[in-house]
């Protein structure tokens, strides 16, 4: 999977990511901020224009904000598997590997999906959702809400070696990225009621997105 720059997302090329962060300084402009939950209140408020967001919490904020609309790129995302695991010394091993036989089951991926608004990698219950649903609430599960995705359109990021993990953090806690978002968000102006004034519209990233931000522009 290529994006913006046309690069491998699972590059492992110094110089192609330093090309990648480039791209996010051009931002600076328009970037209100790198923050973590406060991406809720920032987006449902209106406060924000636009977040790179997950869409499970999206549904979630829709609830409080109508308006806001979940968009896919035209370039494509990337697909995120979140992941249980257990330390190999855990006291209490064979527990903890029989919890998470249980979260994989069909039937708590089930109750798991409808709870968080998240898909499920197992199979089954991905299948068995829509009428799940329809048992739990007798009506007919919303398909816009339940649309397939494009695979096409999606990549996974692969491990990559140990070297490539550490460059990706100095990159994103190197000094110049941080004063970018200092600089952006020190340079409001504020008005008469306390309140701050940006004069543009914003994007604004979870900062756990950060990466994420660096892949789409390849």
């Amino acid at each position: 999977m290529k994006y913006y720059l046309g690069i491998d997302v699972n590059t492992d090329n110094e110089a192609e990511w330093r090309l990648a962060l480039d791209k996010l300084r051009e931002q600076k402009d328009i970037v209100q901020g790198y923050v973590m939950d406060e991406i809720y209140n920032m987006m449902e408020s209106g406060e924000a224009s636009v977040a790179a967001y997950y869409a499970g919490d999206y549904l979630s904020m829709l609830d409080n904000n109508e308006d806001l609309a979940f968009v896919i790129p035209e370039e494509g995302s990337n697909w995120f598997v979140d992941a249980m695991c257990v330390l190999k010394d855990a006291p209490h091993k064979e527990e903890a590997e029989a919890w998470i036989n249980f979260i994989a089951s069909t039937e708590a991926n089930l109750a798991n999906m409808d709870y968080i608004w998240y898909a499920s990698p197992n199979a089954e219950a991905l299948e068995q959702y829509p009428d799940y649903y329809l048992e739990c609430y007798e009506e007919e599960l919303d398909p816009e809400t339940y649309e397939e995705f494009i695979t096409e359109k999606f990549a996974y990021i692969n491990s990559l070696p140990g070297g490539s993990t550490n460059l990706h953090s100095q990159l994103l806690r190197g000094r110049s990225l941080t004063q970018t978002i200092v600089k952006r968000i020190g340079s409001a102006q504020k008005q008469d009621k306390g309140q701050y004034n940006y004069n543009q519209h914003f994007l604004i990233f979870h900062s756990d997105l950060l990466q994420n931000q660096i892949m789409a522009i390849f």
